[in-house]
């Protein structure tokens, strides 16, 4: 049988000497279990020590990936109808420090670039189509200040759907001081879900 398992793990940082206990419940349970693409709302089951799979399962991480490719791999196992067992227990305590890849890759816009685009192209424009996709894009667009394709083209040389070029333009439109303010740049951007999930199928562009 097809499983994997997971329990629930503590982020130590022992240089700001601060720990937190990451548990996922009912709901976050159900939640994954309505799309995969819900994964990055949150990664639920933490990094590759925090995890146990079945030797039968013989999908394998993406080599070129390096800030997403744990949870890119979660997709990937909740999309094959893996089994998932949730353990309600802490079972292992993850060090965090400066010197990991999560934390140096997290504000390197080539990385974030490459990576998330790798992932979009992996998973095809259809992705967009859930919201918790859509807020993500919209997220890393904000975070980087991408305001059009020519700040995408020199880490990502494949084609960029017309939806995320749709999703940039929105946001160019928008003062960056609102799209700062959290409740405000939710609301944008459901907005520009529904625009865009009523304007008709998306176009590539290359």
């Amino acid at each position: 049988m097809r499983k994997f398992f997971f329990g629930d793990f503590v982020f130590e940082d022992f240089e700001n000497k601060s720990r937190k206990v990451i548990r996922c419940n009912w709901f976050d349970l159900m939640f994954l279990k309505l799309s995969p693409y819900h994964m990055l709302r949150r990664n639920y089951f933490g990094n590759p020590s925090c995890i146990l799979i079945s030797r039968c399962v013989s999908l394998v991480y993406d080599k070129r990936l390096k800030y997403i490719v744990d949870f890119a791999y979660y997709i990937e196992l909740l999309k094959n109808k893996i089994q998932v067992r949730h353990i309600s227990q802490i079972l292992i305590t993850v060090g965090i420090n400066e010197l990991q890849v999560t934390n140096y890759t997290y504000m390197n816009l080539a990385v974030q670039m490459y990576e998330n685009h790798i992932l979009i192209e992996k998973e095809g424009i259809g992705m967009l189509g859930n919201i918790v996709a859509f807020d993500y894009f919209w997220r890393i667009y904000r975070r980087f200040n991408i305001s059009s394709v020519a700040d995408i083209e020199p880490f990502f040389k494949g084609p960029i759907d017309i939806k995320l070029i749709k999703m940039i333009s929105f946001q160019s439109f928008i003062p960056p001081r609102l799209l700062k303010i959290g409740v405000l740049s939710k609301l944008f951007m459901s907005i520009c879900f529904l625009f865009l999930s009523v304007s008709g199928p998306a176009s590539k562009k290359s």
